[in-house]
């Protein structure tokens, strides 16, 4: 199904850079390139800008628990909002 916005994948893995790390991506001048840095801008922008803004639906579909807040996690989540579920999402400690 498209969507007018961009996937959330980028705000996702910027909140969550602590736990997704880039491993082998460098620039041209060999340093390492800062993945966590450019989704943050990213999602900061979008943020500032207001340029992604959805009107989510009165949760009305039930209640489901997501376990897990890694980037997986939160973008089920975000998924299971938008249709209408009211979402909790446990995390374990760490």
């Amino acid at each position: 199904m498209p969507r007018a916005t961009c996937p959330p994948s980028a705000a996702v893995c910027a909140l969550t850079r602590n736990s997704v790390r880039a491993v082998a991506c460098y620039g041209k001048k060999g340093k390492p390139v800062q993945i966590g840095k450019l989704e943050q801008f990213i999602a900061d922008f979008d943020t500032k800008m207001n340029l992604s803004r959805e009107k989510l639906p009165q949760k009305t579909r039930g209640r489901v628990a997501v376990i897990g807040s890694g980037p997986a996690g939160l973008t089920v989540a975000g998924d299971l909002a938008r249709q209408g579920f009211n979402v909790t999402i446990f995390r374990g400690p760490g």
